[in-house]
């Protein structure tokens, strides 16, 4: 289904009136054309110019080495979306782990599926790590592991005596936790308590875990931290729980090892500002900026609110206040389609999966169309689930509500919130997405699209930037499939955050810090002219 809308912004190679008439020019766009992001990187510089008076600095940094190592690796979503917007500056997509100016040297990935989908990637990167706190020495990790038992325990005490203030009393806790591991593992680092390199999944023995540089090249951190630990899944514990040694871990590294860039993706819930507040503190020259954003924001029509952070080393500045609103005045878009506009394959496809699925779930189904095999293939919770979400929908109707065909969430974790609607939901691993317009489930490939990946619409059909082959994509289960995609980010929205983020991003002209460039990656100290806050090149 495709539709019409004003589509807002301008073209960056035409006058100022040409910008001015192309804020109300109709174009056909339609679901499909939601994963082609990348064409729409002209028009943003345009509108930056347009809107700010300001000239992009994106161009600048694709003549750069930008040494790309990611933490909470996953699917790779960050090294796809990076290789898209060199692929579009430059016109074409180079060798595995280099592409334009992006060297994908390093990920950490615990998840034995994700590795596997990471080295199977056409953007794999050079060398893949497994946990985050290989990179310290046993001892320290010890150490903070108790830190974070002991304050489990103080935590149990203030939940056992309850009162008012219990909850005020917990995220004080949770803050002091936070920045007791912060000082722990930072005192770790200045007395060499860590580790250089670690085995190399790719390369079967021991690799550096950060890449040899020289003056020029960037350092760009970045990771999607777990959000569990901060949401209702983890019991809100915040900075007590399991996962805060390896995220204290992962920001202090980050910070003591010098990043020029760390761009950060976690749930709307973490406490982003106090979190870098403590890892970056402002007076040693870094900056961050943090906010919240939605697929919808950006013209996708997906719920699923997360926190973006931007940080900039003292090499860099921003040219502009790095907001939502300011995002959202050259990046922002409207909702142009439906949920149910991802329902695309053919009738054959569609059949075909369904059948597959039936048999991975052990149910017996008989029929040849798609209504007739969605709700047979169902397993019995969600089906149970649906047939009381259909009772809602038909007495809301009964008293005359006008209510559009809504997109379900089958899942045990889903709730229904007292409104219906068109919109994705916020898909979650193990979510099973149910449109009652199409009568069926939503299959991984579209999955794969609705999240902006550029995903192959139909069988045996390959796309040039969709990062697997399609027979490594059909030979995976749904449920690991499912697992994988059910947490990734919005291609789209961290596309345009990226493109807007080294748009207003520039290297400072002047030297603030005198001190050579850290010597990491087991390579040679950088030159006597290369301080650590160069000139711009």
């Amino acid at each position: 289904m495709s539709k019409r809308s004003v589509v807002q912004g301008g073209n960056g190679g035409g006058p100022p009136e040409k910008l001015l008439r192309l804020q109300t020019e109709e174009f056909e766009v339609s679901s499909s054309k939601l994963s082609d992001w990348p064409d729409d990187i002209p028009r943003l510089q345009g509108a930056l110019l347009a809107k700010h008076q300001l000239f992009s600095q994106l161009s600048g940094y694709m003549q750069r080495k930008i040494w790309v190592t990611s933490a909470y690796s996953g699917l790779g979503t960050f090294e796809h979306v990076f290789s898209r917007i060199a692929s579009q500056q430059l016109g074409g997509i180079g060798m595995e782990s280099h592409f334009g100016p992006f060297r994908f040297w390093s990920a950490f990935e615990n998840d034995a599926r994700c590795q596997e989908m990471l080295m199977a990637s056409k953007v794999k990167p050079m060398h893949l790590f497994r946990d985050i706190t290989e990179q310290m020495n046993n001892e320290v990790v010890q150490k903070l592991e108790f830190i974070v038992g002991e304050m489990r325990k103080r935590a149990g005490d203030m939940k056992a005596c309850g009162g008012t203030h219990v909850k005020a009393q917990l995220e004080a806790l949770s803050k002091r936790c936070m920045e007791r591991l912060f000082m722990e593992v930072k005192r770790a680092c200045a007395r060499g308590r860590t580790k250089e390199k670690g085995w190399c999944l790719m390369c079967q023995q021991e690799c550096p875990f950060l890449p040899k540089m020289s003056d020029g090249d960037i350092r760009f951190e970045v990771g999607g931290n777990p959000c569990v630990a901060f949401s209702p899944q983890g019991s809100k514990d915040r900075w007590i729980h399991s996962t805060a040694v390896a995220a204290a871990i992962w920001f202090v590294r980050t910070a003591e090892t010098r990043a020029d860039w760390m761009l950060q993706e976690c749930s709307h819930l973490f406490s982003s500002q106090d979190t870098y507040d403590c890892a970056f503190p402002r007076k040693q020259g870094w900056c961050t900026s943090v906010l919240q954003l939605s697929p919808v924001d950006v013209g996708a029509p997906f719920r699923r609110p997360r926190s973006f952070s931007w940080t900039v080393g003292p090499r860099f500045e921003l040219l502009m206040q790095f907001t939502r609103d300011t995002f959202l005045s050259v990046c922002g878009g409207h909702v142009l389609a439906s949920g149910h506009d991802f329902f695309i394959s053919s009738e054959d496809d569609v059949v075909a999966e369904l059948k597959h699925l039936a048999t991975e779930r052990h149910i017996e189904v008989q029929g040849h169309t798609s209504p007739e095999l969605g709700r047979a293939c169902l397993p019995s919770g969600p089906r149970q689930r649906l047939q009381e979400y259909e009772d809602l929908l038909r007495t809301a109707r009964d008293k005359g509500r006008d209510i559009p065909d809504p997109i379900l969430d089958l899942s045990q974790s889903s709730s229904w919130g007292g409104s219906w609607s068109a919109l994705m939901p916020s898909v979650l691993c193990g979510s099973l997405v149910w449109s009652c317009q199409h009568e069926r489930e939503l299959l991984m490939r579209e999955l794969s699209m609705a999240l902006g990946w550029p995903a192959p619409a139909r069988r045996q059909m390959e796309h040039e930037e969709f990062p697997w082959a399609v027979e490594h994509l059909e030979a995976c289960s749904r449920g690991k499939l499912a697992k994988m995609l059910g947490n990734s980010i919005h291609c789209k929205v961290l596309g345009m955050l990226t493109v807007f983020a080294l748009m207003i991003t520039k290297q400072r002209c002047v030297m603030h810090f005198l001190e050579p460039f850290p010597h990491v990656g087991g390579g040679q100290p950088a030159s006597p002219t290369g301080i650590y806050a160069r000139e711009l090149l």
